[in-house]
């Protein structure tokens, strides 16, 4: 995994830490946080569009399964 990839895989997993309710989050390429569902079948809060939602990961998600997520997505 390169370095900047690490990176956002560590910012996406201390957010994703915070918010252990929440079914969905939704980061960009960047790992800003942009979108979270609520509930599996619950609308996006924001509204962002699915290519807009890069890398989406479970509430509470650790550091590793952020970056199987990140590996799996093709490292965008």
């Amino acid at each position: 995994m390169a370095r900047d990839t690490e990176a956002v895989a560590h910012t996406i997993a201390q957010i994703a830490g915070e918010y252990p309710d929440r079914s969905a989050l939704a980061f960009d390429g960047d790992g800003k946080l942009i979108d979270w569902q609520e509930t599996d079948d619950g609308p996006w809060v924001n509204g962002a569009h699915a290519g807009e939602r890069i890398f989406v990961v479970a509430g509470g998600a650790s550091e590793s399964d952020v970056e199987a997520q990140i590996a799996e997505s093709g490292d965008r």
